[in-house]
């Protein structure tokens, strides 16, 4: 079945399912790095707001020999879970005093949003861009968010200036910074695996996996630098006293490799680390272990400490 074909029968069967009084509508969304992905919602009567269901991935599962009666049950299971049984007041995102205390900053890639950036305020930061978003209140409708666009900013009376002061100011409030080493951050994945995970021979192979790279951790000094939230923490890497603080943790300069919009991994320079080598590792990470629409850069950063200062240097 080819991919329009699996759309149209992917709204013909959740329509059979939900019954006569539903609208359910396929769009193409543009995500990070210009990644288009078609979104599938489902709005019954008295509803206004449908949790997005992205059906690419679907695809490539029935395309692996999932069967769509289970792809469908898959998509109206994520629906539920994500479904909201009342209306959402949206008026009051026209009040700037009602957003301005949630809007927050995200970093994405310059180049490969070029089109994207026409549409929305955004300043450069490096060879990245800093974008801004409205964080929804998760008593709401959960951990969604909103793209602040040009035209928000005339409804608002809000110049882009005033916009980017008053986000990168709530941001490290409401999304604070985490720096963990690596076997900080294995040992935490370690504890949370023996707590919530039943013991198979999976569990158990990887548990031993986690255990070995702990040990390994005194020969591979590498942190992780993200927020406490693990949501577009590379946005972290922004903020001047941020890095001096790793800095002076550190007591070194150090490199930034961007392994997601979500985390930074850190080095210090004292390793002497081969930068091609450090460039390389960030490609292939993004090539084989990063969503297309999650990757940040294809690039690394060094921060040297006495100057205070952060530069591109491949």
């Amino acid at each position: 079945m080819r991919y329009e074909e699996f759309l149209e029968q992917v709204k013909v069967r959740i329509k059979k399912k939900i019954g006569k009084e539903v609208r359910i509508c396929i769009y193409p969304v543009i995500k990070n790095n210009s990644i288009v992905l078609d979104g599938l919602s489902i709005l019954q009567d008295g509803e206004n707001i449908s949790p997005a269901i992205y059906l690419n991935a679907f695809y490539r599962e029935y395309t692996s020999g999932e069967s769509l009666e289970h792809i469908i049950d898959k998509i109206l299971c994520c629906y539920e879970s994500g479904r909201k049984l009342h209306k959402i007041d949206t008026s009051f995102y026209t009040d700037f005093e009602k957003v301005r205390g949630k809007l927050v900053c995200r970093l994405i890639n310059f180049e490969k949003n070029e089109k994207l950036l026409k549409e929305i305020p955004y300043h450069r930061f490096l060879n990245l861009a800093v974008v801004y978003y409205y964080l929804m209140d998760e008593s709401e409708i959960g951990s969604a968010t909103i793209l602040v666009h040009n035209d928000h900013l005339k409804t608002w009376g809000v110049s882009a200036d005033e916009l980017k002061e008053i986000a990168v100011e709530n941001t490290p409030k409401l999304l604070p910074w985490d720096f963990l080493s690596m076997s900080e951050m294995i040992h935490a994945m370690l504890v949370s695996e023996k707590k919530e995970r039943k013991k198979d021979a999976g569990d158990c192979l990887r548990e031993n996996m986690l255990e070995g790279l702990e040990e390994l951790q005194p020969q591979l000094p590498l942190y992780i630098l993200s927020n406490k939230e693990k949501n577009y923490g590379a946005v972290c890497m922004i903020y001047d006293r941020i890095l001096e603080s790793i800095a002076d943790k550190l007591q070194d300069d150090y490199y930034i490799l961007p392994s997601s919009v979500h985390e930074c991994m850190i080095i210090p320079v004292c390793m002497d680390n081969d930068e091609e080598g450090l460039l390389e590792m960030v490609r292939e990470i993004n090539e084989t272990q990063v969503e297309p629409e999650e990757i940040l850069a294809d690039s690394i950063y060094r921060y040297y400490r006495w100057q205070r200062l952060l530069r591109v240097v491949r």
